[in-house]
């Protein structure tokens, strides 16, 4: 069962999705790693997390949404430390993709998927960062500037269009 872009994807999410009726089942099957609210893990998640260098290394993807939650008003929130954390001390490096118009098919606050719409999601590779010599908060800081880029080159573009 695949909910994911590659055929060896696991993705971290909070813990509470796993709670919705089929959405948790589905997305347990699927390989989906739950984050308990604060950063803390339980414990096959921790088993899991150390599995990580191995999973890579076999051709594995891990996504990890930095912000934690989806934005309300379209502004990048405050990226939490784990992914980061994690590069610095696997020494894996970090893909920025950017994914775009999601909101409209799963809004922020909500649990059901909006299907009944016509949607675009795009997804576009920024970076890559490598983690060899930099700290986990300077990864985290070159991330949080090319989102930043990332979205006044839309903001302008939107405005030309608009």
């Amino acid at each position: 069962m695949y909910i994911s872009l590659f055929p060896r994807q696991k993705t971290i999410v909070k813990k509470i999705f796993f709670k919705v009726p089929i959405m948790g089942w589905i997305m347990k099957a699927a390989g989906y790693l739950p984050l308990m609210r604060g950063g803390e893990f339980d414990i096959a998640t921790i088993k899991s997390i150390k599995a990580i260098p191995e999973f890579i290394q076999g051709g594995g993807n891990i996504f990890i949404f930095p912000e934690g939650s989806r934005s309300r008003d379209k502004r990048l929130g405050k990226f939490q430390k784990g992914a980061f954390t994690i590069s610095a001390r696997q020494k894996i490096p970090i893909e920025v993709l950017f994914i775009k118009n999601t909101d409209s098919l799963f809004a922020p606050g909500k649990f059901l998927l909006n299907t009944c719409i016509k949607n675009t999601i795009t997804v576009e590779r920024l970076a890559t960062i490598d983690p060899n010599g930099k700290t986990a908060n300077e990864m985290r800081e070159m991330a949080v500037r090319i989102y930043e880029e990332k979205m006044k080159e839309n903001a302008s573009r939107d405005i030309l269009q608009g």
